[in-house]
């Protein structure tokens, strides 16, 4: 019979053995049990890789999304950053423009103040140079009447 190992032939033995129902094995039904084990223990084998397979692909997701979180967390820590950082070149800006507009204004200020410091020394100044032109116009009124008298004039020096 076709798939048994039997062949058709002659059965060896004595008759009363193959109808005892002995413990004897057939060499084919050995065979067959020897492949069915070898099946079996192949198919347990691929099991196990492929078992070991999935673990270490569920594994590798596990670790993907892991990193896919640590990436997600880092890049809304740069949108962060990036956004203080916009904010203070910001806050930079408008305090150079205030700092500017300090600067003018003290700049005025003090242009302001050295022309009321000028206008105030002229007019003190003033008077103290009236007083000087006539002191040095009655000096020399004086020297000019020694001159012509021949007597040096010592009280003016």
């Amino acid at each position: 019979a076709a798939g048994t190992g039997d062949t058709g032939g002659e059965v060896s033995g004595h008759p009363s053995e193959r109808c005892s129902g002995s413990d004897s094995i057939d060499p084919g039904e050995k065979n067959e049990g020897t492949l069915d084990t070898s099946v079996r223990l192949r198919m347990e084998g691929l099991q196990q890789s492929y078992d070991a397979l999935q673990l270490e692909f569920q594994q590798q997701q596990e670790l993907l999304e892991r990193r896919n979180r640590k990436l997600q967390e880092i890049r809304n820590q740069i949108h962060a950053k990036d956004l203080q950082l916009s904010a203070l070149r910001h806050e930079i800006r408008i305090k150079d423009a205030l700092l500017s507009c300090l600067q003018d204004e003290e700049r005025q200020h003090f242009e302001i103040e050295d022309f009321e410091l000028q206008t105030l020394l002229e007019k003190a100044l003033s008077p103290l140079t009236a007083i000087l032109t006539r002191q040095m116009g009655t000096a020399g009124r004086e020297d000019q009447a020694a001159v012509q008298h021949g007597t040096p004039n010592l009280s003016a020096r």
